[in-house]
């Protein structure tokens, strides 16, 4: 074999490249040729390099020419001789760096020649580093996010706990050497009050004078993040320096302020023997969103030694606040709680009374009746129902803060939030997502299914024409033909599961054969449907929104439950109308009355839509029961 040089790249005798550019892959090989990102090389059947290109050369700085690939990428010898129609990776070290590669093989040869490879290369170490760090990221929400939910109704004695957690969490993701709270005391004093500190690392200070702090941190902001990479070189109090401030050994410190009321309480930061020069914008979501979550906890605290003057505080808010006793009895509120609420009525309320007299039979007004009778027996609840006030119905957020004395329960602080405005939105962003899977739907069958048809049609046409020439190659088509028609039945099945009714015209009949149709395809389950006859449903929001929630409902009985059998049952009771989905499995694993998930939050947002409420209960003989109860002809639909 001769060999020469063209462009400056190393290539065969030019017959040999004539027949290598000929074979079936050529045209990928020309194209890869031309681009500089790719190291491209040609190799025979002892991986020895035959020809690569101008990249590889200035890449690895040296000839290549008869070089092993498998050496040149640090692999086995049988790594590059291996028959694969995706790719494979592979990693080297060059100086200090990690480099990753990601490789194809092209293995053709024409007739009568020997078994040559193309293998083309592309460095993907940012793409994998890209990977790792959504790794991490996914890991760290999930984490966050389940502290976050713990945080929420935590005791109070808790707290503590809760916040060493956070800590650790901290310390784990930054790879801090020490990470703390440090609270700013009314004598003159800040005291690192939480700490979390590695194994190797002795803390010489638990308490700063404020007056020592440097000017850096006095000036800090809410929301600011201050990095010193360098602790010796900032400026200190005339009387101090950095032994004063940090312990011994500390190089460098991340710090945030931590406030309630616009007042700074304390500091949240970390800090490290290694110096830090610049901060991911990971490590900064991190200490926010800790930083956060440890002002609520901290707040909590403070809250839950100050019921005493729960009423004073309640009666000069400026919230819809209210106080009860144990009993019930309404003893403080504030103005706009009475304004919205009590309407200017006069006298000691019974709280439940007086919801009693107001809500009557409202969708959802058991549960919250429930809700409030729990706040009284100790426990913290956050609900919401909907109340009728000035001929509209309105959707009320609110939170039940139990306020404990030395013989249990004393009374309960309400607050409540009118977030009627934001469920607006939601329904609006309920339409979007409705009308976005309409058109997907549509457009994945008139279209992508159209033109797969087309190219399935076109296969079978040309398979007839090949196969007086080859019928290996006319069969080889005929198999393509086949799997573009599988494609078509997925994508058939694909748009019907995004309309699963006619787009217009809706029915309510038409909605129950749906749900119906879908637990008849996807599994054997028996299924039984109790609806109230004189139960005729005509808005086709209702209807579309109803459809949804059994949907979801049913999908989750069949995927999780384990059940073998599913009811559906709408009844109605006056102008209340509930539909339940229940399931004879092994129930969901959540306390009653919570929710989680990003389908069940959807669940939620489309029964406020339809002016309802979603409650998840377990059923007293086994399994799970979805309610959603709604006012009909009464829609919170209105323009924003």
């Amino acid at each position: 074999m001769q060999n020469g040089m063209s462009n400056g790249c190393y290539v065969w005798h030019s017959n040999r490249q004539r027949d290598l550019t000929s074979m079936k892959d050529g045209q990928l090989f020309e194209h890869f040729k031309k681009l500089s990102g790719y190291f491209i090389f040609v190799i025979d059947e002892s991986n020895s390099i035959l020809w690569y290109n101008e990249s590889a050369k200035k890449f690895f700085g040296k000839s290549l020419m008869r070089s092993k690939l498998h050496s040149l990428f640090e692999v086995d010898e049988n790594f590059f001789q291996k028959s694969t129609s995706g790719s494979i990776r592979s990693k080297i070290k060059k100086g200090k760096r990690e480099i990753l590669f990601e490789h194809r093989i092209i293995s053709s040869s024409p007739k009568g020649m020997p078994s040559l490879k193309i293998v083309i290369s592309e460095d993907k170490t940012d793409d994998f580093i890209f990977e790792d760090f959504k790794d991490s990221l996914f890991h760290f929400d999930s984490l966050i996010s389940k502290l976050a939910l713990e945080s929420i109704n935590i005791p109070a004695s808790d707290t503590d706990t809760q916040i060493g957690k956070i800590l650790s969490l901290i310390k784990n993701f930054s790879a801090a050497d020490r990470v703390f709270v440090a609270i700013i005391k009314n004598n003159g004093y800040v005291y690192f009050e939480y700490d979390c500190c590695d194994s190797d690392f002795t803390p010489t200070i638990d308490c700063i004078k404020s007056e020592y702090l440097p000017s850096v941190l006095k000036r800090i902001k809410k929301d600011d993040i201050i990095l010193i990479s360098d602790v010796t070189k900032i400026k200190y109090h005339s009387n101090t320096s950095y032994r004063d401030v940090f312990s011994d050994g500390v190089v460098s410190a991340v710090i945030i302020p931590l406030g309630l009321n616009k007042l700074k309480f304390g500091y949240l930061g970390f800090v490290s023997k290694k110096k830090i020069t610049q901060l991911t914008p990971f490590i900064e979501a991190i200490i926010k969103v800790s930083g956060e979550l440890i002002t609520n906890l901290y707040e909590k605290k403070k809250t839950y030694g100050k019921y005493e003057i729960a009423s004073m505080i309640v009666s000069k808010s400026s919230g819809m606040l209210a106080y009860f006793d144990a009993n019930g009895f309404i003893k403080s509120t504030s103005e706009s709680f009475d304004s919205f609420f009590l309407q200017g009525s006069k006298g000691e309320e019974n709280i439940l009374n007086f919801f009693s007299k107001a809500m009557g039979s409202d969708p959802g007004s058991d549960k919250f009746f429930y809700d409030i009778k729990s706040s009284m027996s100790g426990q913290m609840v956050k609900t919401e129902f909907w109340f009728k006030k000035d001929d509209d119905i309105r959707l009320i957020e609110a939170s039940f803060h139990p306020d404990f004395g030395d013989n249990g329960v004393k009374g309960v602080v309400m607050s409540a939030s009118d977030i009627t405005e934001r469920v607006q939105l939601e329904t609006k962003i309920l339409e979007v997502m409705h009308n976005e899977r309409k058109r997907v739907g549509i457009s994945l069958h008139d279209e992508l299914g159209h033109d797969l048809l087309a190219v399935a049609i076109k296969s079978r046409l040309l398979s007839d024409r090949l196969r007086p020439i080859s019928t290996e190659l006319s069969s080889e088509i005929l198999d393509i033909e086949k799997s573009i028609r599988i494609c078509i039945d997925k994508v058939r099945e694909l748009s019907h599961g995004l309309i699963p009714y006619k787009n217009y015209g809706l029915e309510f009949t038409e909605m129950i054969d749906a749900v119906s149709l879908i637990i008849s395809k996807n599994c054997d389950v028996r299924c039984i449907f109790d609806i109230d006859p004189d139960i005729d449903i005509q808005d086709e929001h209702v209807i579309k929104e109803l459809y949804y929630i059994i949907e979801e409902s049913v999908m989750n009985a069949i995927k999780h439950s384990g059940c073998s059998e599913i009811k559906i049952s709408m009844f109605r009771n006056k102008d209340n109308i509930t539909v339940r989905i229940s399931d004879n499995g092994k129930g969901f694993l959540f306390r009653e009355g919570d929710l989680s998930g990003a389908g069940l939050e959807i669940m939620k947002y489309r029964a406020r839509s339809i002016s309802g409420t979603l409650t998840i209960n377990k059923n007293p003989d086994g399994g799970t029961s979805v309610e959603c109860s709604f006012l009909y002809k009464k829609t919170i639909r209105g323009e924003l």
